[in-house]
């Protein structure tokens, strides 16, 4: 089985858990453009963190910026050829390198 077929299958067996995940960021309302959402966007930020220590991350941390908190966190498991990917969670901002 490839790594793509494998990752497929992982997110198929998975959907349901990772479906409630996605519900449950979203409920949390962190628009970053309405300054008295800025205590609700440090809370999406707190759940984004928590979830990537429950994935197995390591030295995770909240590193405040001018606006907005950006999460940081680290997962050497994989070795040193895996993708990597960040977010923001004020913005929904995504970006991935693969180190390929």
């Amino acid at each position: 089985m490839s790594a793509a077929d494998a990752a497929i299958r992982y997110a198929r067996n998975n959907r349901d858990r990772f479906l409630e995940d996605l519900k449950a960021l979203i409920r949390i309302p962190s628009i970053s453009t309405l300054s008295e959402r800025r205590e609700d966007i440090r809370r999406a930020a707190e759940w984004i963190a928590e979830q990537l220590r429950s994935y197995g991350f390591h030295d995770v941390e909240i590193a405040p910026t001018a606006k907005h908190p950006v999460v940081l966190g680290e997962h050497t498991g994989a070795g040193p050829a895996a993708n990597t990917a960040s977010g923001n969670p004020s913005t929904g901002a995504r970006a991935a390198r693969s180190r390929r």
